[in-house]
């Protein structure tokens, strides 16, 4: 098998890349006590690339300073700034790009979620958000992404009836996603108790 394009450049909205290798985020288990990059975690993401990776996408790092997440890398103050900003400089050096992930820990780590519903993956139920808490959060989402530039979002909304719909008639809906504890599957291939998991959640919130 041969991929021709492999190497070849490629826009994604406002961004060209220079090749079609893409490193997917992952943790690395470091942190550091002040939320910026450690030097170790900047060395390590300049070492890809320098290996010729064309986009690199980070670790997550929290958008907000409380809620729904435990101490990690941040980006919700101004504070955080330089620490990125030597990130993208040492990777940048290289003719790569680096996208930042933005997300939160939610139920599974931080015991806080949008709905107070147990799952298998959660360690303990967690509390539920308040409504002004969540706005609270999507309005972090959106000050990280916008004032830091973002040239790529995803979002994942679901339907309680499309959900329910996808239950009843899962051929009809293979490609339905839904976030899964920081990660997207196919609605369809979850248990059934996961696929009821799901639906509590969206009705609990909605």
């Amino acid at each position: 098998m041969t991929y021709p394009n492999l190497f070849s450049p490629i826009k994604l909205g406002t961004c060209e890349v220079k090749n079609r290798c893409a490193m997917a985020p992952m943790g690395t288990g470091f942190t550091s006590p002040n939320e910026s990059w450690p030097k170790k975690i900047i060395r390590y993401y300049e070492e890809r690339a320098i290996g010729g990776m064309g986009l690199i996408i980070t670790q997550f790092t929290r958008v907000h300073g409380t809620l729904a997440s435990p101490k990690n890398l941040s980006i919700h103050d101004d504070c955080f700034i330089p620490s990125h900003a030597e990130l993208v400089e040492r990777v940048h050096k290289h003719g790569a790009k680096i996208f930042l992930q933005i997300a939160l820990a939610g139920g599974k780590l931080s015991g806080e979620a949008p709905s107070s519903i147990y799952s298998p993956n959660y360690a303990v139920k967690p509390r539920a958000l308040t409504t002004e808490e969540v706005d609270g959060l999507v309005e972090a989402f959106i000050k990280s992404f916008v004032e830091g530039r973002g040239c790529v979002l995803n979002i994942s909304i679901n339907d309680v009836e499309q959900l329910r719909a996808a239950m009843k008639e899962p051929e009809k809906h293979r490609d339905l996603k839904v976030r899964v504890g920081g990660y997207d599957a196919y609605f369809t291939d979850l248990p059934a108790n996961h696929q009821e998991l799901q639906i509590k959640r969206c009705e609990q919130y909605a």
